[in-house]
């Protein structure tokens, strides 16, 4: 899903927003198994999470406190300007806003983290702690394939799927 993202990001230069579900099954490891985007405003190049992505996240969080539940919250760039592979400094505010305005966020009821999906297919996540007040990023990622096996996600420009094929990253 996260590269149709990226393909319709490219073909219409507008930003997609989605909400990711998932439960962390490991230690910093998080499985997510749910997609939910729904944005149809096509009239600004940003993007907005509209109602219906709202009411669903609200519904989410509802039937899931202190349940284990990862939402991330998630949306891409298109190819414009010098700083569309990662995130923006409104990109962080609206991230830390969201953290912080939204309890069942800043009590770790449900945990928040955050994606990019950018132009060139990388997919960059953090995680804000915001009682260290600081951002994680997260440079390794796989994604389950339809034969069960985890393959490398490229993340912040570092190449994880040249890596894995020179044999730098172990499994």
């Amino acid at each position: 899903m996260l590269l149709a993202i990226q393909e319709a990001t490219n073909s219409t230069n507008q930003e997609f927003p989605f909400f990711l579900y998932g439960k962390e099954i490991g230690n910093n490891q998080i499985e997510f198994t749910e997609f939910m985007s729904a944005s149809n405003n096509r009239q600004t190049i940003e993007a907005n999470f509209n109602q219906t992505m709202i009411n669903n996240l609200q519904n989410r969080i509802n039937g899931n406190l202190n349940n284990g539940l990862v939402v991330c919250h998630g949306h891409s760039h298109p190819p414009i300007g010098n700083f569309h592979q990662n995130f923006s400094l409104g990109d962080f505010t609206s991230f830390m806003q969201m953290n912080e305005e939204n309890p069942v966020f800043k009590n770790r009821q449900v945990e928040l983290t955050s994606c990019l999906v950018t132009s060139t297919g990388d997919i960059n996540f953090i995680f804000y702690d915001n009682t260290n007040q600081n951002f994680y990023r997260f440079t390794n990622v796989m994604v389950k394939g339809k034969d069960n096996n985890y393959r490398p996600v490229n993340c912040y420009g570092l190449n994880q799927k040249e890596q894995l094929n020179t044999n730098s990253i172990r499994r």
